[in-house]
């Protein structure tokens, strides 16, 4: 009996999901005739507008909703409407990694708004850092003096450094071999790495002096390809690893802290 009682909540379940769906995307189209269907200008970008907070308040916030905001011209809007459309499609491209597009809408509210709030501010940082570091660095001290919990920030800036720094341990481990697995912290790899490659310098110099030019090439071609090229591959592997869980890490900690930023100064939908 309990398998059949299961199997109706399931059908029951998916049945009101699929009328559900249904139900969303007739209303869709039935915003859509309407803004067909608009008289004038003003009508038209009012109902797009409509339609946006429609797929907003239906969590569809995704590149769909983008190309849809981007059919808005907010000279036709009237100014409380065009402060609303501005917040939310600020969000929106936030949301979407959408950049360029996320300063224009942060340039354009702020003509719209005098007094931002701490959570736009938090945005706006965040933002920038992407597209202008100077501005993001005018950015921080304000956020700072405004409440200490922005000093979690700094996790962003100590995720960059991290790449920097690995990416001149790739550098010293193609010039010195065994040299950047001992910067990446694997010391006896590294030792043996470097015992190798000397071993085989000296090894083909000796052939030299002995006029043993062609026994040197050749030596010197399996040597150099097993232990040069391949000491530069591991280390460059073991570089990637150990940078790969550290960022992880780092991540891990500053989306955390993102969190409780975001929790304290929240940015909703309007």
């Amino acid at each position: 009996m309990r398998p059949i009682i299961t199997i109706i909540s399931i059908v029951l379940l998916c049945t009101d999901f699929c009328f559900s769906q249904q139900q969303f995307d007739v209303h869709l189209m039935e915003m859509e005739k309407s803004i067909f269907l608009a008289k004038d200008s003003a009508s038209k970008h009012e109902l797009l507008v409509q339609k946006i907070q429609y797929l907003i308040e239906n969590d569809s916030i995704d590149q769909k909703l983008q190309l849809e905001i981007e059919r808005v011209d907010p000279n036709y809007l009237s100014d409380s409407l065009r402060e609303i459309f501005t917040w939310n499609a600020m969000l929106v491209s936030f949301f979407n990694k959408e950049i360029s597009l996320t300063v224009y809408y942060i340039e354009s509210f702020e003509k719209l708004s005098n007094e931002p709030s701490t959570g736009f501010l938090a945005l706006k940082y965040l933002t920038y850092l992407e597209y202008d570091s100077s501005v993001a660095c005018q950015i921080q001290p304000i956020l700072i003096a405004k409440d200490s919990i922005f000093l979690g920030l700094s996790c962003i800036e100590e995720i960059k450094e991290y790449e920097i720094q690995h990416k001149k341990f790739k550098q010293f481990a193609a010039i010195v071999p065994g040299f950047g697995m001992m910067l990446n912290g694997n010391i006896g790899k590294g030792l043996i790495s470097m015992s190798l490659n000397t071993a085989t310098i000296f090894a083909i110099s000796y052939l030299i002096k002995g006029n043993l030019i062609v026994n040197s090439i050749g030596w010197g071609t399996n040597l150099v390809t097993k232990f040069y090229l391949g000491n530069v591959n591991l280390t460059r592997k073991l570089i990637a690893k150990k940078e790969l869980t550290q960022k992880n890490k780092l991540a891990q900690t500053c989306e955390l802290k993102m969190e409780e930023i975001f929790n304290k100064y929240p940015l909703e939908f309007r």
